[in-house]
């Protein structure tokens, strides 16, 4: 993938998918494509336009997927299940993801969406930073692959996200 070429694309994806705290903001965003431990996976329309991505991190012993969205229209029609499936495909590490604490309709669906997928709910209290400066950080739970992850392992690798990632 050209990431530069198609980052309008997949930007414009990501604000529609995402609150703003939950993204980085559009020039912070276009330095990470510069990253060599940030890596997209697409999924494209016949005509070449991106329909959906999943962007994640290599850290020290797993990936970390940091988003994965499906363009609005597309929705319901297996491009995350895809993604998922080709990301989990080519990676022989274990992946961890963040997600919303299981409090209302949407966010069981989207554990449920990644439980199908062989990913376990690891129930340590979690707080996702915000991507905006100032803002409010988010209760979240992290998901692990192929694996329910200990405490210790949980701790480890809260403080590799919130440096790596957050860049706390």
């Amino acid at each position: 993938m050209n990431k530069d070429s198609e980052f309008e694309q997949i930007f414009s994806i990501m604000e529609q998918s995402f609150p703003k705290s939950e993204i980085r903001e559009y020039e912070e965003q276009k330095i990470i494509l510069n990253n060599d431990k940030y890596h997209i996976i697409t999924s494209k329309s016949p005509n070449g336009d991106i329909n959906g991505f999943l962007t994640f991190w290599n850290l020290e012993s797993v990936n970390f997927i940091e988003h994965i969205a499906v363009k609005d229209t597309f929705r319901g029609k297996g491009i995350g299940s895809r993604l998922i499936c080709k990301y989990l495909s080519e990676t022989c590490l274990p992946t961890i993801l963040e997600v919303e604490a299981p409090l209302n309709e949407t966010a069981v669906r989207r554990i449920k969406f990644y439980e199908k997928s062989g990913f376990y709910l690891n129930l340590y209290f979690y707080s996702q930073p915000s991507f905006v400066k100032g803002g409010l950080s988010i209760p979240m739970y992290i998901m692990s692959y192929p694996n329910k992850i200990n405490f210790n392992e949980f701790i480890l690798l809260r403080k590799e996200i919130y440096k790596k990632i957050y860049f706390l």
